[in-house]
């Protein structure tokens, strides 16, 4: 997950303009989650087609096990079955035979085109979008204000354990300057939309 949080000393400067703008700081905080995801968007589309993301990183592509039982999970005799009470012989001879039978699938069907890494369903990589919950009510992105601060994040139950290993989020230090720019010219606008509503 992603914090970011605005710097509030000197509002005493400006009494003025301090109430409005602390009451209006929800909704600048809001923007700024809503534009990071919407971001992370293309961030994630990028590095799962295998190209690096805005924040210079690069997703380990998947292996070619992964590929292939991606691509050919929808035939059942390739399926690992029920091995309760096997001896380890007959769990042995169970395993070549499914290699066998890759095999001959691999063959027959030539070299796996890759794949997206880290969509399958597509839950992961829609649960991002500002407002997303999954067709089984789960698991949309996450976008919490809180104060002057606000967190955003994946919230998929499983999104933690893939940027265990291909990190969904940039970094708090490795923000892209892009993002950086963009959420700088919210912030700026906001201001300015105050400072002029107050007539300074």
């Amino acid at each position: 997950m992603l914090k970011f949080e605005f710097d509030l000393r000197g509002l005493d400067k400006l009494p003025e303009a301090q109430e409005t703008l602390v009451n209006g700081l929800a909704s600048l905080m809001q923007q700024v989650g809503v534009y990071v995801l919407q971001e992370q968007k293309f961030n994630f589309e990028a590095k799962s087609r295998g190209g690096t993301g805005a924040d210079g990183v690069k997703w380990k592509p998947l292996t070619q096990t992964t590929e292939f039982l991606k691509q050919t999970r929808y035939i059942s005799k390739t399926r690992k079955k029920d091995e309760t009470g096997f001896t380890e012989k007959q769990k042995a001879a169970a395993l070549k035979n499914r290699r066998k039978m890759r095999a001959k699938l691999n063959a027959k069907m030539g070299p796996f085109k890759r794949s997206q890494i880290g969509v399958d369903r597509g839950l992961l990589r829609n649960s991002v979008k500002p407002g997303y919950a999954g067709p089984d009510g789960k698991g949309g992105n996450i976008l919490t204000v809180n104060g002057n601060r606000v967190t955003v994040g994946y919230g998929r139950e499983y999104a933690k354990f893939f940027d265990a290993t291909r990190p969904l989020l940039p970094s708090e230090t490795s923000l892209p300057d892009a993002w950086k720019q963009g959420i700088d010219e919210i912030a700026q606008e906001w201001v300015d939309g105050i400072a002029k509503s107050l007539g300074l």
